[in-house]
């Protein structure tokens, strides 16, 4: 975690060199180092002891309230809605770049703004089937982040009523 740049090779008496040690810390807290400088001088050898405290660099979090959606039963032509929380667990502000869903899921645009540390906004995902069947999906939240983007599974039925005899069925297979 320490460098040092320069280099001293000869000095005559009376001369000084001058060396720079930097300290470019890999993990939080105190770390601890040595230089050492040897010579033909009669203190052969001199240890300088260094220490420096590694600081985490401030970086946004983001934490969503579920990994999967899922919707049920669905009639083609309604809709169903559920919502995620995404809150930023870090210590700087989060940007979002985006959030979309695919298939036959639509997102709402409830987290557009900023988020400070600690605050939370909700997405909306409304479910539309076109057709019957198991339908298949992902919400997509694109941030500043680690890891980003953040995904979410969607997940619904497509169902639809059909004249059976005398009665209605529902139908919810191709």
């Amino acid at each position: 975690d320490f460098a040092l740049e320069g280099s001293c090779s000869t000095l005559a008496p009376g001369e000084s060199c001058a060396l720079r040690v930097t300290f470019t810390p890999s993990t939080a807290g105190t770390i601890s180092g040595q230089v050492v400088v040897e010579s033909n001088a009669a203190n052969a050898a001199m240890g300088i002891n260094l220490s420096g405290t590694g600081i985490p660099v401030p970086a946004p979090r983001l934490s969503v309230s579920a990994t999967a959606l899922t919707f049920g039963n669905t009639l083609i032509g309604g809709s169903s809605t559920q919502a995620v929380t995404v809150t930023n667990t870090g210590s700087a502000v989060l940007a979002f770049g985006g959030v979309e869903a695919s298939g036959e899921f639509h997102a709402g645009n409830g987290c557009i703004a900023p988020l400070n540390p600690g605050q939370s906004c909700r997405i909306t995902v409304d479910f539309v089937p076109r057709i019957p069947g198991d339908r298949l999906g992902e919400l997509r939240i694109v941030s500043n982040a680690e890891g980003s983007p953040q995904t979410v599974g969607l997940g619904g039925v497509g169902c639809r009523f059909a004249l059976r005899g005398r009665s209605f069925a529902l139908v919810c297979a191709p």
